[in-house]
């Protein structure tokens, strides 16, 4: 992906992406001494208000590494869960997801928002999903843990104002920066011998100073 398209995705994203008010370094901190007090679900519920969504979310810490038929147990306990709000994946799916977990690629996975109901409905203020969590992400600095989970939660933005971007990988955390997390991604999506997200490092500063740019011209 070219500069010039990176460009015009943060463009496209931003006329869609309209936030109430910037979220400031004391919303990170508070943030930041949750999750140092082990509190994960209140960290995602903070994260998620951030994120400005108000729907019900289900959350599952898993241990270890799953191999393909442990995370369908998983994937079976998530929509005993969900209810009516199923998630079911491919064998393909499934593999692809192991796989990235197996790298350390994946930290977080997302289920049941596929048929989320739009955005600002009342359907959409009672939806459930659920977000199971990989245990080792708990070794790895804060950023990379926020990283992890405003991606997942950029997915359901995305497909809940039905943006004609939301499959994309890229232009889902082009919308977690720009919802805000911007030097969450730039602190956290390198650590250690993991990278994390779908932008190499070029991409990711094209954006990042795109982002920036339109942010001081929108808060002034």
């Amino acid at each position: 992906m070219d500069d010039q398209l990176i460009i015009e995705y943060v463009r496209m994203l931003s006329v869609s992406l309209r936030r109430q008010k910037n979220i400031t370094a004391s919303d990170i901190e508070a943030v930041r001494k949750i999750y140092a007090m082990d509190k994960i679900s209140e960290c995602v519920a903070r994260i998620k208000q951030l994120c400005g969504l108000n729907i019900p979310i289900v959350i599952g810490c898993l241990r270890g590494c799953p191999d393909q038929d442990s995370l369908m147990r998983v994937v079976k306990k998530g929509n005993d869960l969900l209810g009516q709000h199923r998630f079911q994946p491919s064998p393909l799916e499934v593999k692809k997801l192991c796989d990235s977990v197996q790298r350390g690629t994946t930290a977080a996975f997302l289920m049941g928002h596929s048929n989320i109901p739009a955005f600002g409905t009342r359907d959409f203020e009672t939806y459930k999903v659920a977000i199971f969590i990989f245990d080792w992400i708990k070794n790895y600095p804060f950023e990379t843990f926020a990283l992890s989970i405003t991606h997942e939660l950029s997915h359901i933005v995305l497909r809940a104002i039905r943006h004609p971007l939301e499959a994309d990988e890229i232009a889902v955390d082009l919308t977690a920066m720009i919802l805000g997390f911007h030097d969450i991604y730039r602190l956290g999506r390198i650590s250690g011998n993991k990278k994390l997200g779908y932008l190499d490092d070029h991409q990711f500063q094209i954006a990042y100073d795109e982002i920036r740019r339109r942010e001081k011209i929108i808060y002034l």
